[in-house]
């Protein structure tokens, strides 16, 4: 096999030829989940009464809890190994527990409950026959009875289901056979549940009818009309009857159901042009006319996108939001007048934000706001404003024509009703990915553009998570340690920060400002060992000699050593403290039920000790049983037990490979612990430890860094926290069962986290902040999401970005922006938003359609130059070529672009100067047929158009025709070249590959691929393996066959003549691997994570997920390497017969569109760690492997990457 080996400093390639042909198996790891969020259901899902909100994904299911400050505490995350197509909320009647029945790509509805187990049960899953998102099979629209009697799912068209819910028990429903109803020429827009008291369930859709009609001339037209029905349901005899139907205006959307008793009858509100429309069988209707802002000009029509409701204080509230970001407070009232009852409509302009895609009202006063091409948003309402009864705009049972009544108007101006309490970051959609290798630094930086229109940004994505600096100061000389003293822990004022110096301390007090005060009583005047508060209101200080015991009444109890001793080793939780002393003896005191601490024992332990460590006390605060020790000669570590009877007694003993340097206890519940063990080597030691038998197991080893590990231990959200410090600095979270360790991005502004010498930390409610020093400098960093692999920083950019390129010599950006907007009328033409975009760039909001350049700093993403083109010129593509001229080196950006609604288009050439940070245009040239891809190559350039390859060379004045290739019916959406070997991607064909002689202008195709059509983007694993991704999340390898790659390389086999195609002449591409991800493939990227890591194959969605594909090694290991496979084949033939999927029964398949090849899903192999114990020994016994055995080898193929 041929391998091809790039240099990007002169991009010369050596070729290297390998023997070996060994199958590609691949795992894959998903690293970071996507950000969409497609739908918010608040309820009480545990049974806890606690305020419980579920964020729905497309793949998995996030349950989270809210209190009264907004903070967000994670519950729980379960996979749903499938695709979450609607889902909705199922209320139990005579119980205060919520289910969940959702539609997917099973092509069924499925009813999931929340366990004790803290995860998802699928507790009923009912399937129609088909699988997959066709617009046939019911699923996209799902909706349950308000009294959880009914439930009714339907297809976009023709099809729908109506079942009935018999709640026999508590938490389950059985469900009778369904009501299957087909109603031929109707899309269904939108359904909601109306309220209809104890009667039959009542449905509410807005539906699209299409129907022939014949006119004079004798020709067929279609004529399309929307409409709302309401459905009522017959409990008793199980049919569904249409009981009321109305014609609709075609922009009507959204149905904004209403309470029972407003009406004493089944009623709902819907959007019509500028009115709310009140719908109801046997009333009349009312109509309410949407105000228009100021700032809007004449005859723009307000668009509803999204409602929610909530009742309030007895008030029956509805927030309404249009597609200008404008929220509306909408309230229904009574009025009575001569004895006569009239129904009113009342509405005030409530705020303005940014659009949303869905929007839920949770408990305690929040809303919840989920956006597609923003940030989603957490905000808490002004209950005042809520509650206010001004500003009003009345109901009017008479059609508010134009020109006979003035339209209301309100002005936006800068309120206070909503207040944004949490931004919750969104990539959503994901347009375009480039990666910076910093080979000096080993480290990887990844820029992508996200958003649509005002609200797109780039975003730098770094491998570590999220820090951002608070507070950075110059200290006198440099400090040894830092701790820190939490005394409140839903609030950082008050903590102190304690720095031991070579002979003195320091207390710093953290307020509006932090200034030195000792207010807690620590002796400054000696260099302090250990700090630590002790039971949450007492302090230890430890010094050279001694142990200062302060309590919260700032009485002090001293114990003091001998002069002839020294304290060397030292340990404490909330009621023990041990100390190693230079004797070789072990001193242990114990806190008394007086507060006090006593020295309880004292122990000869005869050798030099390195390193002790006390387990951290549970909830509970309860005395610990046991300590771990290592000596400085012995290749091995004890635990030594603390209970009365039986004093200092060896309870295990591990053997290490070498000698340990450090060692560090952190607890995971009451029973197991996990202890972190450091070697010289810089490798790290993991070990998991069952108190109740002192069973030693699971053992991890990982390389952390080329320099030894020290750890810093402090208490985070009441549990003990670790990090180790080394050339990268680790952060190790407790999760479930499991300990994960995350790596912090590598700079905090003015200094690198490799450098740190010591870290503290502490947390309040919704953040984790990080006190750490180097040399002399003092910083404060905060950590925000945990949970996340990456970090990220966002920069907003003017418009939609479609392609990013990297200037290495420059450190530059270059952004292709191309954004189409279309006006409504004459009077609406400028570009209504309340973005800060215009602010920035200083630019008109004139422009309709608009095609932008934007060169960035890549060293603080600031922008340098902003240029906007022809508004009917569309910038498709752009390169960058690199040469010299004069011995003196010259860059030129190619930017390829097309005209509105034209087949032609035309190419612009500029040249960059002023070292990348402007550019100048040189000349345009007219191209026959729009440009859809560009590469570069010496000063010649290759167009990739709908059918044909054009060559072109960069002259002084205009571009140089050489040659054109004509492919019949392509559209080549993507070229890649490599040496010779050229590969055109072929949105309507696949791939085509060919070796091309530059200087001649020449292309000798000689294979393509039969599968992978709407392809996104081509990445070449080596010179004879290709990986193309798809618009359906399709992955795929191809390998070029050996006999006929080498016979191409060495030119004895020309398949076509020149520049000429015949499908059915070309050789077939092998087909190596085939795997779906379930979301569009942005790019793929061949890099490590870390320099000491292996190399992966990162993938991006247009979702903004994160996930890699890593290879099972090794070629020159063929044993061991089929053993690994066939392991993990045989493992998910196992899990395959359990009911792992939520949504699927035994039949769980993660690609709908090409059989899955050699490819693994990490995901579902770790399932095995939460599944119940008897099938894991049923699994076990089948593979004939260990538990323990089968999850360290898992784990070993995540260390690989992470």
């Amino acid at each position: 096999m041929i391998f091809i080996i790039n240099n990007r400093n002169n991009n010369n390639y050596i070729l290297y030829i390998l023997f070996t042909y060994v199958l590609l198996y691949l795992y894959d790891v998903y690293l970071q989940k996507n950000t969409f969020i497609k739908n918010v259901l608040s309820g009480n899902f545990s049974d806890k009464f606690i305020n419980e909100f579920l964020i729905v994904k497309i793949n998995s299911l996030d349950l989270f809890e809210i209190n009264n400050i907004g903070y967000l505490k994670f519950l729980s995350s379960s996979l749903i190994f499938g695709t979450i197509i609607s889902i909705a909320k199922l209320i139990i009647p005579n119980s205060t527990k919520n289910l969940v029945n959702c539609g997917s790509n099973s092509g069924g509805i499925s009813f999931l409950k929340y366990s004790n187990t803290a995860s998802w049960v699928n507790i009923f899953t009912h399937f129609f026959g088909r699988s997959g998102n066709r617009r046939i099979i019911p699923g996209y629209h799902i909706c349950n009875d308000l009294k959880g009697r009914a439930c009714i799912i339907a297809a976009i068209e023709k099809l729908r289901f109506v079942y009935i819910i018999n709640h026999m028990t508590k938490d389950s429903g059985i469900i009778s056979s369904p009501v299957e109803v087909q109603k031929s020429n109707s899309i269904i827009a939108k359904i909601v549940a109306l309220e209809n008291n104890y009667n039959n369930p009542c449905f509410a859709t807005i539906e699209i009818d299409k129907y022939k009609v014949v006119d004079v001339s004798k020709k067929f037209s279609i004529r399309i009309s929307k409409f709302l029905i309401f459905y009522e349901f017959d409990l008793g005899l199980n049919i569904l009857v249409t009981s009321y139907l109305v014609k609709l205006n075609i922009e009507s959307n959204i149905i904004i159901p209403l309470q029972y008793e407003f009406l004493n009858t089944p009623s709902c509100l819907v959007n019509s042009n500028d009115y709310i429309i009140l719908k109801s069988k046997y009333e009349k209707e009312i109509f309410l006319t949407l105000p228009t802002r100021i700032d809007s000009e004449l005859g723009f029509n307000n668009t509803l996108i999204v409602n929610t409701s909530v009742t309030y204080r007895s008030k029956n509230i509805h927030l309404i939001q249009d597609d200008n970001g404008n929220i509306f407070q909408l309230n229904t009232t009574f009025i009575y007048k001569n004895n006569e009852t009239y129904h009113t409509l009342l509405l005030k302009h409530l705020d303005t934000i940014k659009p949303g895609y869905n929007i839920e009202i949770l408990k305690k006063g929040f809303l919840f706001i989920s956006s597609v091409n923003s940030d989603h948003s957490l905000m808490k309402f002004n209950n005042e404003c809520l509650l206010n009864n001004k500003y009003f705009i009345k109901s009017t049972h008479l059609v508010n024509l134009s020109n006979i009544f003035i339209k209301p108007l309100f002005k936006n101006l800068k309120k206070k009703n909503l207040i944004e309490v949490k931004k919750i970051s969104n990539f959503c959609p994901l347009n375009a990915i480039n990666i910076y290798y910093d080979d000096y630094k080993n480290d990887n930086k990844l820029y992508l553009l996200n958003g649509i229109g005002f609200s797109s940004y780039i975003t730098s994505l770094e491998y570590g998570l999220k820090i951002t600096e608070v507070a950075n100061s110059n200290l006198p000389i440099c400090p040894i340690k830092i701790w820190i003293i939490q005394t409140d822990i839903n609030n950082i004022t008050g903590s102190d920060i304690v720095i031991g110096f070579e002979k003195f301390t320091v207390v710093l007090k953290i307020g509006d400002m932090i200034f030195e005060s000792n207010t807690i009583g620590l002796l400054t005047s000696k260099k302090t060992l250990h700090c630590a508060i002790m039971n949450s209101n007492n302090i230890i200080q430890i010094t050279h000699r001694t142990i200062r015991h302060i309590k919260s009444e700032k009485e002090i109890n001293l114990w003091k050593l001998p002069n002839n001793l020294e304290i060397k080793h030292f340990d404490s939780n909330s009621k023990q403290i041990i100390i190693g002393i230079s004797n070789h003896n072990i001193l242990y005191f114990e806190m008394n039920c007086c507060g006090n601490f006593l020295q309880t024992q004292i122990y000869d332990y005869k050798k030099k000790i390195t390193t002790l460590s006390l387990p951290s006390s549970g909830n509970n605060l309860k005395i610990e049983t046991f300590f771990i020790i290592t000596d400085k000669f012995e290749k091995q570590f004890k635990i030594l037990s603390l209970k009365h009877e039986n004093w200092f007694c060896t309870c295990s003993i591990y053997t290490l490979p070498i000698i340990p340097l450090n060692l560090k206890l952190l607890r995971l519940d009451n029973v197991s612990l996990v202890v972190f063990i450091s070697f010289e080597n810089g490798t790290l030691l993991e070990l998991k430890i069952n108190q109740e038998n002192f069973f030693i197991y699971q053992p991890k080893i990982r390389f952390i860094g080329i320099k030894f590990i020290r750890f810093s231990s402090f208490f985070l959200y009441n549990f003990r926290s670790l990090v180790l410090l080394s050339n990268r600095c680790y952060f190790a979270i407790p999760n479930k069962k499991e300990v994960e360790l995350r790596i912090l991005s590598n700079k905090v502004v003015n200094i690198y986290i490799q450098n740190i010498t010591d870290i503290s930390g502490f947390s309040f409610p919704d953040k984790i902040l990080l006190v750490s020093f180097f040399r002399n400098n003092l910083t404060i960093f905060t950590i925000e999401n945990i949970e996340n692999y990456f970090s990220e920083i966002k920069t907003p950019i003017y418009s939609k970005g479609t392609e990013i390129l990297i200037h290495d010599s420059f450190k530059t950006l270059f952004i292709l922006e191309t954004e189409i907007y279309e006006t409504k009328n004459k009077y609406s033409n400028n570009i209504c938003t309340d973005s800060e975009i215009f602010d920035i760039f200083n630019v008109n909001r004139t422009n309709n359609c608009i095609s932008v350049i934007q060169i960035f700093s890549q060293k603080n993403l600031s922008c340098h130059k902003f240029f906007i083109t022809n508004s009917k010129d569309i910038m498709n593509c752009l390169e960058i070529i690199e040469y010299k001229i004069n011995n003196k080196p010259i860059s030129f950006l190619i930017i390829g672009s097309r005209l509105l609604k034209k087949t032609f288009g035309f190419l612009y050439v500029y040249r960059i100067y002023n070292k990348g940070k402007n550019f100048k245009l040189i000349y345009r040239s007219f191209l026959q047929y729009n440009p859809l891809s560009l590469i570069a190559i010496n000063n010649n350039i290759i167009i990739g158009s709908n059918t044909f390859l054009l060559f072109k060379t960069i002259g002084k004045k205009r571009l140089l025709e050489q040659s054109q290739v004509s492919i019949y019916n392509a559209y080549i959406s993507t070229i890649q070249l490599a040496g010779k070997r050229f590969i055109i991607g072929d949105f309507n064909n696949g791939i085509i590959v060919s070796n091309l002689n530059i200087d001649l202008f020449e292309i000798n195709f000689f294979a393509r691929s039969t599968i992978g059509k709407y392809i996104e983007n081509i990445k070449l694993l080596d010179y004879d393996t290709i990986s193309i991704t798809d618009l359906n999340g399709n992955f795929i390898v191809f390998r070029i066959p050996k006999d006929l790659s080498i016979t191409v390389e060495k030119g004895y086999q020309i398949i076509l003549p020149k520049n000429k195609i015949k499908f059915e002449k070309l050789k077939i591409l092998d087909t190596i691997s085939i795997y779906n991800v379930g979301e569009s493939i942005k790019k793929l990227l061949k890099l490590n994570l870390l320099a000491w890591k292996s190399e992966i194959l990162l993938y991006l969605t247009i979702l903004g997920g994160v996930g890699c594909f890593v290879p099972l090694k090794t070629k020159f290991y063929i044993k061991i390497y089929r053993k690994e496979v066939m392991f993990l084949t045989n493992l998910n033939l196992f899990l395959h017969q359990e009911n792992i999927s939520l949504i699927f029964l035994n039949n769980y398949t993660n690609s709908l569109y090409y059989p899955n090849k050699r490819v693994i899903d990490a995901e579902f192999c770790e399932s095995i760690k939460f599944l119940p114990n008897f099938i894991k020994i049923s699994i076990s016994k089948g593979l004939k492997v260990k538990i323990e055995t089968i999850i360290k080898y898992l784990d070993s193929l995540k260390l690989k990457v992470l």
